[in-house]
């Protein structure tokens, strides 16, 4: 699976952008680059509270273009439901940090930030108590948001805590290099024959 989002939010905090996942299960996807724009066509369900679009095969997915996908700067405590499936950049404190898992804190706000399998991201370099922006999409299961890095450049050291107290600045550095792109964790622009924010009414509604 990957991610769109397209125009038709109507939340301010969301800039009046909206997200949703793409699911085809033999994920055999045409080749997509992140930025493209493509028009989907498939059937709206959920994945463990996730709102999702699934596909019957591959010919409902059509390019359109190519361009950029823009994260959104937002504050720690605006992850969540208005924010899921987009693509966001938070700054923040390192609560703690693993190779696979990196937990973010500002104020009484914790979020849970991962490594998807073949990403390459890797979060055992950055101490506890840096502080650093990560962009990434919002993903949901079952109530509970995380943030998925797409690779090792959506993080960037703002300051590092050291064993010397001092602060270093740069980007993190993975101990494997990323294995190129992966279902689920792009993020396309779209124009959807099938608008994104009624598709995540429908969740709403289902709710």
């Amino acid at each position: 699976f990957f991610h769109i989002e397209d125009e038709t939010g109507t939340s301010e905090e969301t800039g009046g952008r909206a997200g949703i996942q793409v699911y085809l299960y033999a994920a055999d996807f045409p080749e997509l680059a992140l930025g493209n724009r493509v028009r989907v066509s498939g059937v709206t369900s959920q994945n463990r509270g996730e709102a999702r679009i699934k596909l019957s095969n591959r010919e409902a997915i059509e390019i359109l273009g190519s361009g950029s996908a823009l994260a959104q700067d937002i504050p720690l405590d605006a992850v969540g439901e208005a924010t899921e499936a987009r693509l966001v950049t938070v700054e923040a404190l390192v609560e703690s940090a693993r190779s696979d898992e990196m937990k973010l804190a500002h104020g009484e706000t914790v979020l849970r930030v991962a490594s998807r399998e073949r990403t390459g991201v890797s979060f055992a370099a950055i101490p506890s108590g840096s502080r650093v922006r990560v962009t990434g999409i919002v993903s949901e299961s079952n109530g509970t948001y995380t943030l998925l890095p797409r690779s090792q450049s959506d993080i960037s050291i703002i300051e590092m805590a050291t064993d010397e107290n001092s602060v270093a600045t740069g980007i993190v550095k993975s101990s494997e290099p990323p294995t190129g792109l992966y279902g689920g964790i792009l993020l396309l622009s779209m124009l959807a024959t099938l608008g994104i924010w009624n598709a995540r009414s429908r969740k709403d509604q289902d709710l």
